[in-house]
């Protein structure tokens, strides 16, 4: 039988058997909606999570290079493993009333990197004229300036770092975007204009080497490579020969992230197995059936030649065919189901939805594959089949007598339960199909039901609100511990709200602290002798080598010693957090005891004082 002929049967098969096929494509309809939901979901949740991630990075370039001079940043251009760049020009931050728990950054910045940072103007466009500025409506709200292009805006700061003195200047709003609330810094971006002329004939590699920042070049870049960014900046350094310019690599790309991200897909893959798995059955079983009920088709074709390969090939046709209907339509439902399951699904400010191609390619492939499993045994049932076999064949496995003699006489319900049993393995194959669809939906379900919010919040915060001197939060200023903004009658009127369950509070105190011999030794050890590094990393801060060799050579440090009372004690002291030690409540509250914090990067834990240990004495 040639090619031409079984084209021919396949189109006149799916023609004859139309309530089957609609049947059929139903099946494949629902298979490959429920393959593109798990897509679309899986897709979107992947970049939500790296889009939560670069928002609060702040940006989503691979590299920072800074504090260069313009020669620097052009230089750094060239390295054929940079593939593009955004290049700003940093001013100073922002040091007016209105924005000291906000850091403002006042710089210039090309549209690439204003791209990268998040923040290019919906609304307006980026400074063209030389005092036109460019905010997000978090700096205009906390200004009290209201959303409109054309108002006067004045911003002030330090043009030298270590003075008081402020610099203003009056700027025209020409565009602005919405605030990104994840990050802690906002961009004000100024004209290149406003940026020439302010450090015209300025000594930029001068000002850098005293530790200021304005008129200094950023450099965002993207590589080629994202794999090893470390790496990959080390490298462009060196092959330009500047091996001692700063970078920053953004931590958004860490692998480590990628695995959290990654682990956050198991669920979906296993829902995509059940998916696979119920699809499979659902699908054999109607061509199982077809097989059955053609089977006699089968046999004549067997009687005129036709042989089992050629069989194969035309059942196969016809579930392409089917597949032509089944997976288009399919992929529109369950990109649209996608759609809207992931604004429910996925806990964001600004929920994605994925238009990858991957999404429909992935989820057409997965049901065509399906398909082509589900209807491979049948096909090869109905090819071995022989025309005497044909004739006689039933489906019916049940063995044992014809009839059978019962009192209570027959029914529907025993008549079709004993139905059921003609062929127990289609049966159980029909009520697996049946069950892995209810199990789908409930693991589903039990996923978006089983975020526990109050327990991702516990270990993100520790309250629901908090309270806050102004200088804590204060960008342009140290912390005061004597700040005044927390009155006692503030802290009374808030104790007095309805609704409070319970409060807790941190107080602050400027100390001297004793050093001990001992304690001396380990901050020496840990700082100099264990790791040289550890000291000649600071070097680039000269206030913190002098503080550094001022307490050894006194004995003493100046430090912030911290109450606390409330609920604070018992939660900082949760097993989670405990390096070393036990906390008794009654020794705490006697006051004779301290918890003492430290840090434990990678198992390498900076000096601190020992569990039982005497402490240094505080002199306040």
């Amino acid at each position: 039988m040639n090619v031409k002929m079984l084209k021919t049967l396949a189109k006149a098969s799916y023609r004859a058997n139309r309530g089957r096929n609609l049947v059929t494509i139903l099946a494949i309809v629902l298979t490959t909606v429920m393959f593109t939901s798990l897509f679309v979901l899986s897709e979107s949740m992947m970049e939500n999570i790296r889009q939560m991630n670069f928002r609060q990075a702040g940006t989503y370039d691979h590299i920072s290079f800074k504090y260069l001079t313009g020669d620097q940043a052009d230089l750094i251009k060239t390295h054929p493993e940079i593939t593009s760049w955004g290049e700003s020009i940093v001013i100073g931050i922002a040091e007016d009333e209105g924005l000291k728990n906000r850091q403002v950054e006042i710089r210039y910045a090309d549209d690439a990197y204003a791209t990268y940072s998040y923040a290019i103007p919906t609304t307006g466009t980026m400074p063209a004229g030389e005092y036109d500025i460019a905010l997000d409506t978090a700096i205009l709200d906390v200004m009290g300036l209201p959303h409109e292009l054309g108002q006067k805006v004045t911003l002030h700061w330090r043009d030298d770092l270590y003075s008081e003195a402020l610099t203003g200047q009056e700027f025209v709003l020409c565009g602005y975007w919405e605030g990104n609330a994840s990050s802690l810094a906002s961009m004000a971006f100024v004209s290149r204009q406003f940026t020439a002329d302010k450090y015209a004939g300025a000594d930029i590699a001068g000002r850098i080497a005293q530790n200021q920042v304005g008129g200094t070049h950023m450099l965002s870049v993207m590589v080629k490579d994202a794999s090893n960014l470390e790496e990959a900046a080390q490298q462009i350094l060196s092959d330009l020969n500047v091996p001692d310019l700063p970078y920053g690599i953004n931590w958004a790309y860490d692998p480590q992230l990628r695995f959290t991200g990654l682990s956050e897909l198991i669920p979906m893959l296993l829902g995509m197995i059940l998916v696979f798995v119920s699809g499979y059955l659902i699908i054999y079983n109607i061509f199982q059936i077809s097989v059955v009920n053609d089977i006699q088709f089968y046999g004549k074709l067997k009687t005129l030649g036709t042989t089992g390969k050629q069989i194969r090939k035309l059942l196969y046709a016809q579930a392409g065919r089917l597949c032509l209907w089944g997976i288009p339509i399919g992929l529109l439902l369950g990109y649209g189901l996608g759609s809207l399951l992931v604004p429910v699904l996925i806990l964001s400010e600004r929920p994605f939805v994925s238009t990858s191609p991957l999404i429909f390619l992935g989820a057409a492939v997965f049901a065509w594959v399906t398909v082509r499993i589900s209807c491979r045994k049948p096909a090869k049932a109905a090819g071995k089949i022989s025309p005497v076999e044909a004739m006689n064949y039933s489906d019916a496995l049940v063995h044992g007598p014809e009839t059978r003699k019962t009192k209570k006489g027959a029914s529907l319900f025993r008549m079709a339960l004993s139905n059921l049993g003609r062929n127990k393995k289609r049966t159980a194959t029909v009520i697996c199909s049946l069950t892995l669809g209810m199990v789908l939906l409930c693991c589903i379900f039990a996923k978006n039901k089983s975020f526990d919010l109050d327990k991702y919040m516990r270990s993100q915060a520790i309250s629901d609100f908090t309270v806050e001197d102004l200088s804590l939060g204060a960008m342009s200023a140290a912390f005061n511990p004597y700040g005044l903004t927390l009155s006692k009658q503030l802290i009374g009127q808030i104790g007095k709200l309805n609704g409070l369950q319970d409060t807790a509070a941190l107080y602050a105190q400027k100390a001297d602290l004793a050093l001990t011999p001992d304690v001396l030794d380990r901050i020496e050890s840990y700082f100099e002798r264990e790791n040289k590094y550890r000291y000649e990393a600071m070097e680039y801060d000269p206030y913190w080598i002098e503080s550094y060799n001022d307490a050894k050579k006194q004995k003493k440090v100046k430090a912030i010693v911290f109450g606390i009372d409330g609920f604070l004690p018992e939660m900082l002291t949760e097993d989670a957090y405990v390096l070393e030690g036990t906390f008794d409540a009654e020794k705490f509250r006697s006051g004779d005891y301290v918890i003492a914090g430290g840090y434990d990067t990678e198992g390498k834990k900076e000096p601190q004082p020992i569990p039982g240990q005497q402490l240094m004495q505080i002199f306040l």
